[in-house]
């Protein structure tokens, strides 16, 4: 310990921080602060701090819960509570802006995927109308006979039409026979001489 420290111990009594804070009757890290701002006396001694209080504030705060004058350090301790409170006020006043800017974000991608659904929704419907409905499977049986009947109807008036050709080429033969032989007959004249 060096000589300095000694007249500080001798001239006043020096306890260290977690006496001060139970004879000062606040909390440890209060009493840190009150040290680190000035508005109390230290001195360090072999890496350990020791806060310097008057005799009379001993003899008057000689413990945190009995009757004492404590004006002085209620008002200190109100300082340091206060400022904790005004900071945690303002970290939660930034919490709170921070989480209302994302639920304004979401609220807006939320309109817009339900804009978004609704127009995919009226392309489905608009789509579906479009698609012939597929016969059951009741229906499709009768359909089947019908392409059966339909196969045969088409395939007698093929048969039909094909008869008729025919007839028709026959006609056609006869026609030109007889146009042929009538030609004949007029080469072979009606002279006699002219016969062979």
């Amino acid at each position: 310990m060096n000589v300095l420290a000694k007249k500080q111990i001798d001239s006043k009594e020096g306890v260290d921080i977690s006496e001060a804070a139970k004879i000062l009757g606040i909390s440890v890290e209060a009493t840190r602060k009150r040290l680190q701002r000035g508005s109390l006396q230290g001195y360090k001694v072999d890496d350990r701090w020791y806060i310097v209080l008057d005799v009379q504030d001993m003899k008057s705060r000689t413990r945190p819960g009995e009757d004492s004058d404590t004006s002085g350090t209620e008002s200190e301790n109100d300082q340091d509570t206060n400022e904790d409170v005004q900071g945690a006020i303002l970290a939660y006043q930034q919490m709170v802006e921070s989480l209302q800017g994302e639920i304004s974000f979401l609220r807006q991608e939320l309109s817009a995927r339900t804009e978004e659904n609704r127009r995919k929704d009226h392309i489905i419907a608009g789509l579906t109308q479009r698609i012939p409905e597929l016969p059951s499977a009741d229906q499709q049986e009768p359909a089947e006979s019908l392409k059966h009947e339909l196969m045969n109807q088409v395939q007698s008036e093929i048969a039909a039409t094909v008869l008729r050709l025919e007839e028709r080429d026959r006609k056609l033969m006869e026609v030109l026979r007889e146009i042929q032989d009538s030609k004949d007959q007029q080469k072979k004249g009606w002279w006699p001489w002219r016969r062979a």
